[in-house]
């Protein structure tokens, strides 16, 4: 039998480390942490990056607006952590340094179902208005249920910058049921895309695992954009398969797709695809891998912990 080489390890890099600060409330944590010295702590410089591929548009943009500061109002579903967030923010702060431009992150609206999580969310991000089911809407009337102030209120009809969404994977992923659009929870996607109609910001992006663009021979993919072209005529709407996390630095490869699109009434199609192209076209490369981290780890401490794979592994997720 022919030798196989051995298969080169998912990355890994110190995005498992909690940042400075952050308490830690477990021991699984604590030990994580003990077998982490020593890699790595810097997360991936990827804003520094994306400010240099755009150098001179920036440029033009700073010298053009004729401002000092502007604001980004974000509507958020199925919003988990609100990563995103995390995100603009890092990128705004390295776009001040470079341009004088200071850019606000506010969230309008966060919509999120596990509880924990809006805990989260109200003290890092404060939204204007919490909601916990994305399908608890009034698209008759134009209005949500906020449980910031317990009331319904009324969509804002215009003010919404950029719109996210992570939609559930579950009808599509492994982990997940795979009963695809039979599943219940696949009508968050379809309620996703209806709040863009009411909100029309200038942008949105929704974002899921690749099985989706898979499941039912390709059918159910197809179904779920004939419903963006469907309801919002009036952007530029695209799909960009197999995005990589690892492109920017990140020890993931479950590749994801990402459906999004810019307002005509103020984005450019050809521009949007575009930049969205150059991004992805300028990787950063991986330095730190799973087996370099496994490699870190030794016989001694393992053996001091009683810890066995499931636990290197609980210790990875947790």
């Amino acid at each position: 039998m022919a030798s196989r080489s051995a298969r080169k390890r998912p990355a890994a890099n110190a995005m498992l480390l909690p940042e400075a600060g952050v308490s830690r409330l477990s021991p699984l944590a604590q030990q994580r942490d003990e077998m982490l010295r020593g890699l790595p702590s810097e997360q991936p410089d990827w804003e520094t990056q994306l400010l240099d591929m755009f150098d001179g548009e920036l440029g033009f943009i700073a010298l053009t607006l004729g401002v000092k500061a502007i604001t980004l109002n974000l509507w958020c579903d199925c919003g988990g952590l609100l990563v995103e967030v995390f995100a603009l923010k890092r990128l705004a702060k390295r776009l001040k340094e470079r341009t004088s431009l200071e850019v606000a992150i506010k969230v309008f609206t966060a919509c999120e179902i596990k509880a924990d999580l809006r805990g989260f969310i109200q003290e890092n991000h404060d939204p204007k208005h919490l909601s916990d089911d994305v399908l608890n809407r009034d698209w008759v009337r134009g209005r949500f249920e906020s449980k910031t102030i317990d009331e319904w209120v009324d969509f804002p009809s215009v003010g919404i910058d950029v719109y996210v969404a992570g939609f559930p994977c579950g009808p599509w992923t492994p982990s997940g049921l795979r009963k695809g659009l039979s599943d219940p929870a696949s009508q968050q996607c379809f309620a996703t895309i209806k709040t863009i109609r009411i909100l029309q910001p200038g942008l949105y992006m929704l974002e899921n695992v690749m099985e989706c663009t898979k499941a039912n021979k390709g059918q159910d993919f197809k179904e779920i954009f004939g419903f963006v072209k469907a309801e919002l005529p009036n952007y530029a709407n695209t799909a960009t398969l197999a995005i990589d996390p690892t492109q920017r630095r990140y020890p993931m490869f479950r590749k994801r797709v990402l459906v999004q699109g810019g307002n005509s009434a103020g984005v450019k199609q050809e521009l949007l695809i575009m930049y969205v192209g150059k991004v992805l076209a300028n990787p950063l490369p991986l330095t730190v891998t799973y087996w370099d981290f496994l490699q870190s780890v030794s016989y001694t401490h393992l053996r001091a912990h009683e810890t066995d794979s499931y636990l290197v592994c609980r210790l990875l997720l947790e």
